[in-house]
């Protein structure tokens, strides 16, 4: 079960072990302290942050270009 910062605990032979559940980071048998997986977790927070907006950049400038074009065709069967 992964805690708040999206880590499953791995227990391996009395130790416990961190991994990141979503790039599985640092790999099988390592411990990573709190503030390292909650740093950890920002990253991929922003990580999303970026693509959504990069998302919304792409879609709006496809609204603007199909904005245009039909402008265009207005005008064209218009007559103008």
């Amino acid at each position: 079960m992964p805690d708040k910062h999206g880590f499953n605990h791995l227990p391996h032979w009395g130790e416990t072990f961190h991994q990141c559940i979503e790039c599985e980071w640092p790999g099988f048998g390592h411990v990573v302290s709190e503030p390292d997986r909650a740093r950890h977790a920002r990253q991929h927070e922003r990580d999303r942050k970026r693509e959504v907006e990069r998302k919304q950049r792409e879609n709006l400038a496809e609204g603007r270009r199909l904005k245009r074009q039909a402008e265009r065709e207005d005008r064209l069967a218009r007559g103008e």
